[in-house]
């Protein structure tokens, strides 16, 4: 699995939080590289969504400039 500019084994493919199995079909958002299920994001405080959307947001935005 390539996701999170990683190579990823399909097993080892799994939430940083709960272990959960994921797939690139998975809603999953990035934390420290790591893939984060939607169940583990919601559960994240405030505080921390709002820093990690404002890092994903500049890192599209740094992507579509390096295009």
């Amino acid at each position: 699995v390539n996701a999170l500019e990683k190579f990823w084994c399909e097993n080892h493919f799994t939430c940083f939080g709960c272990d959960t199995q994921l797939t690139l079909r998975s809603k999953f958002h990035e934390f420290d590289m790591k893939p984060l299920c939607r169940k583990c994001y919601e559960k994240m405080p405030l505080e921390m969504k709002k820093r990690l959307r404002r890092a994903e947001l500049v890192k599209a935005t740094f992507d579509i400039s390096m295009r």
